[in-house]
């Protein structure tokens, strides 16, 4: 990655200090910056987006005045994705759809069709039968891993961001978001900041929900189980002429597996002129989460996507010494998503906009935070085909993040767990950012006999941390009819957390670079085996602690292997399963970091200050996952599925305690009656974590309880 000196934009901080029943706010307001050098940097910034555009202009031009001949009647292959545009696996916003092993990617698809008939409720389930995924479930929700990298991956919805630019902890894979209305899941396994800029480190995910409509038609579900679980869903879609509508809404109330807690409570009675207090065990109410997804669509050349969410996930956290408290997080993801495409003879041009809100709200016993994120984006693509096979896109892009009250400063403890000597602790500090990023990026393909070459460039310009030039390349070698080789190389950067913009500490974004190798064999669509190793480097990283915030910059290597195969023994048995392992060099984390202030009695205030090491959290360092269906002709399908994998490795107390817990063995059986009963009737009964084994997981300030056995029933009727 190419890093070009920082420019500043114009931030404004809003800082809550408590301690000792007051309260200080402190307004901060930094300038813009109008230097000399500053002006110099922005025209340096500006002659590099120039020279981008007039290279991928020229090698247009060169690949044209070479190119075979294509009809204008002929279907255009948009060989490369980008912001805004689905990803060109199976995907039906392209007129030639892709197969995995044409993309210019190492992919995985997870097909409709897969999500129901194995039982899968939400996409943490769908993750954790992907090689190189482990999802780790925890109090405020579950936390994924994508080949060492702990939250580094780009969930997307149609293609829309899922996220909080400053915060890594949202992530839509538990019920917040439902997968009744989702056609598949596509997984690009590497980075992918060309593709999608900031925040495609470790990998993507995108969401395809379904929008093609071939008539009217409606559908309800409703289900019931374990843990106070109660659910229902309808769906309404329509079609006349051109015009197609389909609308999903999908609503949950739950109870979280770590309901209890205890508290002080006044007795009403006083002991030497004080109040006595009692402990007494308490439980948290419902979660619920409820969402409704619309999609339209006009022919071929018009389509919109929108979302609307919320709900509450309640939940109990426990540190190491089993003091427990209740907390509650909220983090719905909005938006509003318009495509227009328009055909230019051989060519494709499409515009897309966004708009997404993400109120975000967290309240851990008596310490609270609420931090809004509004996101405009919009990108302008254009694709010719180039020969047989290649092609070349040119696009660019603009991004607009308003973060109101981001969290620089969480206050890492609540005060029942704050220092009982005379300090003084600054528990939340928040601040406003807005950043804008411009954007110009091309991508080249051209098929050279059996051999497909890929050449991509992005240039992000941004206000508030330095601008960034990322890359992408890589070849496809067809060995015959069913075995491939394919090469990726790809950089990424991470959009950096709040405290590092507030401080100006490191305005050097996360960055992360993978190189991975492929050799699949595909024999038909339900006889395949894939075999890759990768190598990554990971620069400034920045881990965070609930005891000490961002740590020290710093560098990792990660090397690793995964396998996945998938075998039909006819139409009836179908056999799958997966598996992955890594090794990391230099798995050595450092903070140094202010935790209080002493006051003296004159009112002076001095900083205390605590260093510590702690390991890398790259989560287990293995997986293996495997699977059986069994198809009873049209009437019913039965689906076992199993997941093992390495220790959960642990650190609290600012490294003081260390360890591991024992990895998964988790265990899921689910039977689906198709036609149950009436046409168009699925009843589907699934246990999840049949094995309930106990025990604990990493929590945030200490262990946490495993998700017990789950069971559901679940009906669904279409018509």
């Amino acid at each position: 990655m190419d890093k070009m000196s920082p420019r500043r934009g114009r931030v404004t901080f809003l800082e809550h200090h408590w301690g000792f029943g007051f309260c200080e706010t402190v307004g901060v307001k930094r300038p813009d910056v109008h230097s000399e050098e500053s002006m110099t940097q922005r025209r340096r910034i500006f002659g590099r987006v120039v020279f981008l555009v007039a290279v991928a202009l020229g090698l247009a031009f060169y690949g044209f005045a070479g190119a075979v001949a294509v009809s204008a009647s002929q279907d255009v292959d948009p060989l490369v994705f980008f912001a805004g545009e689905d990803l060109s696996v199976l995907t039906v916003a392209s007129r030639r759809p892709e197969s995995a092993q044409r993309a210019p990617a190492i992919v995985r698809v997870v097909t409709a069709r897969d999500i129901l008939t194995k039982g899968y409720r939400t996409l943490a389930d769908v993750l954790r039968s992907e090689a190189g995924f482990v999802v780790r479930p925890g109090e405020r929700g579950s936390t994924p891993y994508l080949r060492g990298v702990r939250e580094g991956i780009l969930f997307l919805y149609d293609g829309v961001p899922l996220r909080s630019p400053m915060m890594k902890s949202v992530h839509p894979l538990d019920e917040e978001l439902s997968l009744a209305g989702v056609d598949r899941v596509e997984i690009v396994l590497g980075p992918g900041s060309v593709l999608w800029g900031p925040d495609a480190y470790a990998g993507i995910v995108n969401v395809v929900p379904r929008s093609m409509v071939h008539g009217s038609g409606a559908g309800v579900r409703a289900w019931a189980g374990s843990q106070n679980e109660l659910g229902a869903g309808w769906t309404m879609q329509g079609r006349q002429g051109p015009v197609s509508a389909r609308l999903n809404v999908h609503g949950v109330r739950y109870r979280s597996w770590t309901d209890t807690y205890l508290s002080l409570q006044p007795t009403g009675h006083e002991f030497a002129g004080m109040s006595s207090h009692q402990v007494t065990a308490n439980t948290v109410d419902d979660a619920y989460a409820w969402e409704a997804l619309g999609t339209l669509t006009v022919g071929d050349r018009l389509a919109f996507t929108g979302r609307l969410a919320d709900g509450r996930h309640r939940y109990t956290m426990t540190n190491t010494d089993g003091i427990t408290w209740a907390g509650e997080k909220r983090a719905p993801v909005s938006f509003l998503k318009g495509t227009l495409r328009q055909r230019l003879g051989t060519s494709d041009l499409s515009l897309t906009a966004s708009y997404t809100h993400v109120p975000l709200d967290v309240t851990d016993a008596d310490v609270s935070r609420k931090q809004k994120d509004d996101m405009v984006a919009a990108d302008l693509v254009w694709y010719r085909p180039w020969g047989e096979g290649g092609g070349v896109t040119l696009g660019a892009g603009y991004r607009r993040d308003d973060t109101h009250n981001a969290v620089v400063r969480d206050g890492f403890l609540p005060d029942l767990l704050k220092p009982t000597y005379y300090v003084f602790v600054p528990s939340v500090v928040q601040a406003d950012f807005q950043n804008t990023v411009l954007s110009a990026y091309g991508q080249v393909r051209r098929r050279l006999g059996p051999v497909d070459l890929w050449l991509g460039l992005r240039l992000d310009d941004t206000d508030t941390y330095a601008s960034t030039t990322t890359l992408s390349a890589g070849a496809a070698w067809s060995l015959g009819r069913d075995w491939q080789i394919k090469a990726t190389y790809g950089t990424a950067y991470r959009t950096p957390y709040a405290a590092q913009l507030y401080g100006d500490r490191f305005l050097d974004p996360e960055n992360i670079e993978t190189a991975a190798l492929e050799l699949s064999w595909t024999k038909e669509a339900d006889k395949q085996v894939a075999l890759t190793v990768y190598h990554s480097r990971v620069s400034d990283h920045l881990q965070e602690d609930p005891y000490g915030g961002l740590s020290q910059p710093s560098r990792h290597a990660i090397t690793g292997a995964e396998i996945k195969a998938r075998w039909a023994f006819g139409p009836q048995w179908d056999l799958y399963g997966s598996a992955a392992a890594f090794d990391v060099a230099d798995d050595a984390v450092h903070y140094r970091v202010t935790k209080a202030f002493f006051v003296a009695p004159d009112g002076t205030r001095s900083p205390i200050e605590e260093a510590w090491t702690s390991p890398l959290d790259v989560g287990p360092d293995w997986s293996v996952q495997l699977g059986v269906r069994r198809h009873f002709g049209a009437s019913s399908t039965v689906a076992l599925e199993g997941l093992l994998t390495g220790p959960w490795p642990y650190a609290y107390d600012q490294g003081r305690r260390t360890g591991r817990f024992q990895g998964e063995r988790h265990v899921r059986a689910s039977w689906t009656w198709h036609h149950a009963g009436t046409r168009g009737a699925t009843l589907q009964l699934v246990a999840d974590n049949l094995l309930d084994r106990g025990g604990s997981v990493p929590g945030v300030f200490g262990p946490a309880e495993r998700p017990p056995l789950r069971v559901w029933l679940e009906w669904r009727l279409d018509f």
